[in-house]
């Protein structure tokens, strides 16, 4: 076990950023910690670099207590979303800093920058400086120097939020390839789903200082643990729903007798034909630029209902504006927590 979170908590002017928060990392893995905005990610990685005082609760690295360790002897990396690079130093310059702090002697120094920067595809641009680099590159730097050390633990602050669309998938593809190859224990906090679910061994979600499920990507997706997760990930049609005689009633408006129910979009069954147990519907907007498909339709009890169609299935029902079709949910997703007594 590299890191053991016990019972944090974390409190700010009488308010609970973090409230009784367990998990642990295993050796090697790479977490992702997401969650909205205030959610606590950001405060609980700051505890675990010991930047932070936990209110209650312990950290342990590898089975010791985080407390009886100094910050600087941790031997953690940290990477902050703006880059913190020293603009008067080269892109060497500042990938040599920490092992000038630890005293390395000139040599090992050197044979170990250039294994760093031959490690993040940067040794062309080792006399830069940082203002002669772009985002991606710069962020990179970053990570190289936090590895400079050879950190047990990294630890990743949003690292790719300040980067456009396409460099962050191009970083996500390159971070998820360097993890395989150094296989460091990485804690990265993200509000983005998509980069926590293609580079992540695992994810922890939390929710107003809760940890509301930790899993594999795709156990949280397919198997959320309730009713906040599933609509935190993804998008989501709620109906209130009662069982009458073996078959659900859907409606969009809350009744005292019905219980929130959920389906996502791509979990619904579309015919042409009539059917009586499907549920008649018009279409209202279509969205065909992807292999996803994305409709809008109309049912004939007034609600919206959105409906995600492979490309395929799409052009085979050859489905128009203001076609009328039929509908039925393939599942449905009830919690315990959002029963109505």
């Amino acid at each position: 076990m590299s890191i053991k979170i016990q019972n944090i908590s974390k409190k700010f002017n009488g308010h609970f950023a973090l409230a009784n928060v367990s998990f642990d990392v295993h050796e090697g893995e790479l977490i992702s910690l997401l969650g909205p905005s205030g959610s606590g990610k950001t405060t609980l990685l700051r505890i675990i670099a010991g930047l932070e005082t936990p209110t209650e609760g312990e950290i342990l690295y590898f089975n010791e207590l985080a407390t009886s360790i100094p910050i600087q002897e941790r031997n953690i990396g940290f990477v902050f979303q703006h880059y913190a690079l020293f603009k008067h130093m080269t892109v060497e310059g500042n990938v040599e800093f920490p092992l000038k702090i630890r005293n390395l002697n000139k040599k090992d120094r050197k044979k170990r920058v250039t294994e760093l920067l031959q490690l993040v595809q940067l040794e062309n641009l080792a006399k830069r400086y940082p203002h002669q680099l772009s985002g991606g590159q710069k962020q990179r730097v970053a990570l190289a120097r936090a590895l400079a050390s050879e950190p047990k633990v990294l630890l990743l602050d949003e690292p790719f939020g300040a980067l456009d669309a396409n460099v962050r998938k191009e970083l996500r593809r390159w971070l998820r390839n360097l993890h395989k190859e150094i296989k460091v224990t990485t804690i990265m906090v993200t509000h983005d789903q998509e980069e926590a679910f293609e580079v992540s061994d695992k994810v922890v979600i939390l929710n107003k200082g809760k940890l509301e499920q930790i899993g594999k990507p795709d156990e949280v997706f397919h198997n959320p643990a309730n009713s906040f997760v599933i609509k935190f990930l993804g998008n989501v049609n709620i109906f209130h729903g009662r069982l009458e005689q073996g078959k659900w009633i859907l409606s969009k408006n809350e009744t005292t007798s019905a219980q929130p129910i959920y389906i996502r979009p791509y979990e619904w069954d579309i015919s042409l034909e009539k059917n009586e147990n499907y549920i008649q519907a018009k279409v209202l907007y279509i969205n065909a630029a992807s292999s996803i498909v994305k409709l809008d339709v109309h049912t004939i009890d007034n609600q919206v209902v959105q409906v995600d169609l492979t490309y395929e299935q799409y052009k085979m029902l050859n489905i128009q504006k203001e076609m009328n079709v039929y509908i039925k949910p393939k599942d449905i997703r009830i919690f315990e927590e959002d029963f109505v007594i």
